[in-house]
């Protein structure tokens, strides 16, 4: 539609919310949210938005591959998409996740900011054609001593973000090897491809 009846029917939309909202019953009601926004930015504003938004070319869908270790499982996680896995293996489990660059980056830098120094010890690491930086947690909770590793990865094709920890009850939680895993990493690759779009 026209910016002018794009703007007009915001207008009308965000005029019935403002009175549907304005019943005591619905003090608490999620789409509080929306109300918020509309009295911050102007039905104008709001087209454009959508209009640059609807324009944008869409992401690549990221897809992961690896090897896995022998034994080991592959988890289905709800909602997942081809660019994440859940992989198992004797009592460990390996969470890693194909994203874009920025996001890994952020996702390490939290893990090392959350570790307090004395209890952390970084390297850079290197599988064949994949290298990036690894950190190894060691901390003391309230159920004893565990320890964690994070990477941060860039493989053929992407980035990769990736942890391990101890989950089952016959692994020693603070003191594990994630060599099996690591063995595996230089199979890691990222394919991209551009979702489907309805015409």
């Amino acid at each position: 539609m026209s910016q002018q009846d794009a703007e007009k029917v915001l207008s009308d939309d965000f005029a019935a919310l403002q009175l549907w909202m304005a019943d005591a019953a619905r003090q608490n009601d999620p789409l509080q949210f929306v109300l918020g926004f509309s009295l911050v930015a102007s039905p104008e504003e709001f087209a454009i938005r959508i209009k640059e938004e609807a324009e944008k070319p869409p992401e690549p869908e990221l897809s992961l591959h690896m090897d896995l270790p022998p034994g080991a499982k592959t988890r289905r996680v709800p909602g997942g998409t081809e660019s994440g896995k859940l992989v198992t293996l004797r009592g460990l489990w390996l969470a890693i996740d194909a994203l874009p660059e920025r996001a890994v980056a952020n996702l390490y830098d939290a893990a090392v900011g959350n570790a307090h120094a004395e209890n952390r010890s970084e390297q850079t690491v290197s599988f064949g054609p994949v290298a990036g930086q690894k950190l190894i947690t060691r901390c003391e909770a309230w159920n004893g001593k565990f320890k964690s590793v994070a990477y941060r990865l860039t493989v053929p094709g992407g980035y990769v973000t990736a942890s391990i920890s101890a989950i089952g009850k016959k692994v020693d939680k603070s003191n594990w090897d994630e060599s099996p895993f690591e063995a595996c990493f230089q199979s890691l690759r990222v394919e991209s491809k551009l979702p489907m779009t309805l015409s």
